[in-house]
């Protein structure tokens, strides 16, 4: 199938690829193309992800590439004053899919929606997943919600884009609950899977608030039916994010990178960071909830941080822990339990060869605390080669010894707690020395 250049601008009713079966089916764009929608659609404002996309790709399960050449798929937000499902592109319960050398412009909430078709209410074997989903070479510019949003897939590729504008100069009712995301990660059931994601070598401009966002709390390993079955799904977490560059917008937008939600306890696998930037944001990373395991590895190395902490009062890494409720099934009555925690133990993250500079803040590390007496114990979080550039004030309580240090503790929210104490164990921390 091809799209001719001279035809442009083409006006295109949804498009729906549904149950294909044939192999190596590839659509060719002429790379004057500009494709626009003829009637939006209606189901917009209150339709599930799932059915409005202007590119609808179902259920194909023997290989479809979509390679745009440069043509431009427009999708303008100001037909939209409400809603947030008008997407570009919906991918749902597909195998081998390409899509290529495009520029998405505008929608009314993601430019690829990568999600979950309804199948049997729960899906013991995961049928319905995503599988070799490939992003190259992609333009995704001022979408309304997010501009990649992906909910469930066992093989991503997200190389050589750019991610820009997301979120922002909406209609007041558009998208309003964000997140507003380059990329957010966002699992809907304690059955959707986030394996084998590999973002290389992108670009993440202007967006409203994250670069990269990862909510991962509706993942669990154990579930519990209404009919009393309790259903296990093994949650192996397989993220490399590398080499990509993260600058907000003139603003400040909130923060690079987003990860929230790591507390069942279950979750095993690695998110690895590398050689990533993040540049003008209010704060670098942060991470809120974080109750981990060491069977689970979140590492970042070679950040730079530059102007990435832009207002007084933020900081380069913002760790927020709440109090929750932890949810365990009871091991003899098979019943569902909640217990009252603090989200603190944060266990085997690590922060390895990071340089710091030109931020506004001199805040490296805060630690928030919302806590209504419970104990706070704090594990394994290790920053290791820091170089800042920045005079950057230390908290008094600094020993001086190697392996317990106290410092930037907002002392408000620890006011209530029984044990308002931080490890936060580092080697080779040194202030002003640039690399």
């Amino acid at each position: 199938m091809q799209f001719q250049g001279e035809n442009s601008p083409w006006k295109i009713s949804q498009i729906t690829i549904n149950h294909l079966t044939a192999s190596g089916v590839t659509i060719e764009m002429d790379p004057r193309v500009i494709i626009i929608p003829v009637n939006d659609i209606s189901t917009s404002t209150s339709g599930q992800a799932f059915n409005s996309g202007l590119f609808q790709i179902v259920d194909a399960n023997n290989g479809f590439t979509i390679n745009g050449n440069g043509a431009i798929i427009k999708r303008p937000k100001s037909n939209f004053t409400s809603g947030e499902w008008a997407h570009t592109f919906t991918i749902v319960s597909s195998d081998n899919i390409t899509l290529k050398n495009l520029v998405l412009e505008e929608s009314g909430g993601d430019g690829i929606y990568i999600g979950n078709g309804l199948g049997s209410p729960i899906p013991e074997d995961r049928k319905d997943t995503n599988h070799k989903i490939v992003i190259d070479n992609v333009v995704i510019d001022n979408m309304a919600r997010n501009a990649i949003s992906v909910v469930d897939v066992d093989g991503l590729l997200i190389r050589n884009c750019t991610l820009k504008n997301t979120g922002n100069n909406n209609n007041i009712h558009l998208a309003d609950r964000g997140p507003w995301s380059g990329i957010d990660f966002e699992p809907n059931t304690p059955w959707h899977e986030l394996k084998n994601i590999i973002i290389d070598d992108n670009k993440f401009l202007d967006n409203r608030n994250t670069g990269i966002s990862f909510g991962l709390r509706n993942l669990r390993e154990r579930y519990k039916a209404a009919n009393g079955t309790i259903y296990y799904f093994p949650q192996n977490l397989s993220f490399d994010i590398n080499n990509n560059y993260i600058r907000g917008n003139t603003n400040g937008s909130r923060e690079g990178i987003l990860l929230t939600g790591i507390n069942n306890g279950d979750f095993k696998g690695h998110l690895k960071f590398n050689n990533n930037t993040i540049h003008n944001t209010r704060m670098g990373i942060q991470l809120i909830d974080i109750d981990n395991t060491r069977e689970m590895l979140v590492e970042f190395n070679n950040t730079l941080f530059e102007k990435a902490a832009m207002e007084p009062g933020w900081a380069t890494l913002f760790f927020k822990f709440r109090e929750g409720l932890e949810i365990k099934i009871h091991p003899t009555t098979e019943e569902i339990i909640e217990i009252p925690h603090l989200y603190n133990n944060s266990g085997n993250i690590t922060f390895r060869n990071t340089h710091v500079k030109n931020n506004i803040s001199n805040n490296l590390v805060i630690f928030d605390i919302e806590n209504h007496g419970l104990d706070l114990e704090y594990e394994n979080i290790n920053f290791n080669d820091f170089y800042l550039d920045n005079n950057y004030v230390f908290d008094p309580r600094d020993t001086g010894a190697t392996n317990d240090v106290h410092y930037f503790i907002n002392e408000e929210t620890l006011s209530e707690s029984k044990n308002p104490q931080i490890a936060v164990s580092y080697t080779h921390l040194r202030a002003h020395e640039t690399r």
